[in-house]
C-alpha cells in the first residue's frame, strides 16, 4: 500500500463569518504530484497553510507525514518545503546569505545543487536580491526549495514572474524532481497548460469545498466534449454520463460529460446522430466546464 503522505478529515477554516474552507477530506499518496486548482477564493492558499501548521482549523484536522498540523514537530517541519505566492526574501540579503539561512533551517539542505541551480540561470551568489528580476528571485527561492531535499513541497503559483519557457524548465523540474526522489508535490496554479503535463492527480476547489479530486489518466479516459447542433434540440443522455457543464455558441451546443465507470467516448458514441462531434478534453477546458460553464 502507498504511503499516506497528506490525509485531511473534514476539514475546515474560518475567517469571522466567511468560510474559507469547508468538509475538505482527501488523501494523497508519497511520490504523487497533485494540480490544485480553483478560482479566486477559492481556498487553495488556506488548505495549504492548514496542511503546513500554519493557520490551525476551526473544523476536522489535516496530518501531514502521519503528525496532526495543528502540533508538527520540527523534525517533520524540516521534511516539508513551502513557497507561497507574494513571498518576497529582504532584499538587502546576498544569494549566499540565502543559502546559508536554508542551511540552517534544512537538515538536508544540499548546497551544492543549491549552487549548480544558481549558476545555471546565472545567478551570481554575490548578488543582492534586490539587483534581480521578478522572475530570477523566483529561481533563486526555487533553487532553495528544491535544495532542501524535502519529502513534501507545497508550492503556490511556483511560477509567477517566469515567462512561458521558464515556466516549462520549472515544471519539467517538478515532475524529474518527483520521480527522482520519490517527493509528494502540492502545486496551486492559474496556468493549467502547464501543470498538465506534469501533474498526476487534480484537486479543484470551488467556493471552499472539493468539487473535484481525481487521477488526470482516469479524467483523460471519462470525461469527453460533445458538440451538437442547436437545432436538434436539448440532449438527453443516458445514465452513465453526467453533465458537467455546457455553452452554447455559433448555432452549436457544447456539452462536456463524464462517463460513470468507463469511457466517455464510447458511451457518447452510441447516442450520437449526424453531424455531432465527439472530441477528447484537456486539463483546461476541464477547469472551464466546471467554472465557467458549469450545469447548474
Amino acid at each position: 500500500m502507498s504511503e499516506l503522505v497528506i490525509q485531511t478529515e473534514s476539514l475546515g477554516r474560518q475567517f469571522g463569518s466567511t468560510h474559507a474552507l469547508s468538509d475538505v477530506s482527501l488523501s494523497v499518496t508519497r511520490g504523487t504530484v497533485m494540480a490544485l486548482l480553483g478560482p479566486n477564493g477559492s481556498g487553495k492558499t488556506t488548505l495549504l497553510k492548514l496542511i503546513r501548521g500554519l493557520i490551525q482549523p476551526t473544523s476536522g484536522r489535516a496530518m501531514l507525514l502521519g503528525q496532526d498540523g495543528r502540533s508538527l514537530t520540527n523534525e517533520v517541519t524540516s521534511r516539508v518545503a513551502c513557497l507561497f505566492e507574494g513571498f518576497v526574501p529582504p532584499r538587502t540579503a546576498t544569494v549566499k546569505q540565502l543559502l546559508d539561512l536554508q542551511a540552517g533551517a534544512s537538515p538536508k539542505f544540499d548546497r551544492a545543487m543549491a549552487e549548480r541551480w544558481c549558476a545555471k540561470r546565472e545567478l551570481p551568489l554575490n548578488r543582492r536580491m534586490w539587483s534581480f528580476s521578478k522572475g530570477q528571485q523566483r529561481w533563486v527561492l526555487l533553487g532553495l526549495t528544491f535544495a532542501s531535499r524535502a519529502d513534501v513541497l507545497l508550492l503556490d503559483e511556483p511560477a509567477d514572474g517566469l515567462d512561458p519557457s521558464a515556466r516549462r524548465e520549472l515544471y519539467d523540474a517538478i515532475r524529474d524532481h518527483a520521480n527522482e526522489n520519490n517527493v509528494t508535490a502540492v502545486v496551486s496554479t492559474h496556468v493549467i497548460g502547464d501543470i498538465e503535463r506534469v501533474a498526476d492527480e487534480l484537486l479543484l476547489l470551488r467556493k471552499g469545498r472539493i468539487d473535484l479530486h481525481a487521477g488526470l489518466e482516469e479524467l483523460r479516459e471519462q470525461v469527453c466534449e460533445v458538440e451538437t447542433s442547436m437545432a436538434h434540440g436539448a440532449r438527453t443522455w443516458s445514465s452513465e454520463l453526467v453533465v458537467l457543464g455546457q455553452r452554447e455558441a455559433s448555432g452549436s451546443r457544447l456539452t462536456w460529460l463524464r462517463a460513470q465507470g468507463g469511457e466517455c467516448e464510447t458511451f457518447v458514441r452510441k447516442q450520437l446522430t449526424n453531424g455531432d462531434l465527439v472530441r477528447p478534453v484537456n486539463l483546461e477546458t476541464l477547469y472551464l466546464a466546471l467554472t465557467e460553464y458549469r450545469a447548474r
